[in-house]
């Protein structure tokens, strides 16, 4: 397993165990501010330019255990930079801090570097900054839920998005890497649970 597949893998879990733990699923920017919480980290919304941010969208302070945000964009463009910083926190272990400049979330899986020939192409950055989306992505959406969506509950692609709140092509890209992509997760069984289905009326590294 190479490391972008083994931090979607970590995502997917996390997920899982949050929604087991009562967080819903189709509220993203609550599930991902819980999650941060679960890790004594705290998490601040800042507007768009704030010096706080250091040019950046997002920010984490490693010091401080504080994820900065800009307060921008829908509520998924939201969550989805906190699941990107939360990704560094958890797969770098939020020992440096961060200045996340740009994210990608419809980005395909075809990007991460799997290979010698891809490596030679791509710097640490932009490696790092691939698989902090990926993580991201999955973390809000995992590929065994939207299969299980897809499949299972009939739903379609623009539903999903609709009901999430997130655009069409994130949600078409992870049902893609879900359905064409090898089934390599070990949770295939989860599903968001029925009830959920309803909706509720010091070195700063920059990314």
């Amino acid at each position: 397993m190479d490391a972008t597949e083994a931090a979607r893998r970590e995502a997917e879990r996390i997920h899982q165990a949050a929604v087991a733990a009562g967080d819903d699923p189709w509220r993203l920017l609550d599930l991902v501010r819980r999650e941060a919480a679960r890790r004594e980290l705290d998490v601040y919304t800042l507007p768009s330019g704030d010096s706080q941010l250091k040019g950046g969208r997002a920010a984490f302070d490693s010091q401080a255990g504080i994820i900065l945000y800009e307060d921008a964009g829908s509520e998924f463009e939201r969550a989805f930079l906190i699941a990107h910083e939360l990704g560094h926190v958890v797969l770098e272990g939020g020992t440096q801090d961060i200045v996340t400049e740009q994210v990608e979330p419809d980005r395909s899986v075809e990007d991460a570097p799997m290979g010698i020939e891809k490596v030679l192409d791509y710097g640490a950055r932009e490696r790092r900054e691939i698989r902090m989306d990926l993580f991201a992505r999955e973390l809000l959406l995992p590929r065994s839920v939207v299969r299980h969506l897809h499949v299972s509950d009939g739903r379609s692609s623009t539903d999903i998005a609709t009901r999430l709140g997130a655009p069409l092509q994130v949600v078409q890209q992870q049902l893609l890497d879900a359905l064409l992509l090898p089934e390599e997760s070990s949770i295939d069984s989860f599903a968001i649970p029925t009830a959920a289905l309803t909706p509720q009326g010091n070195r700063t590294v920059t990314s």
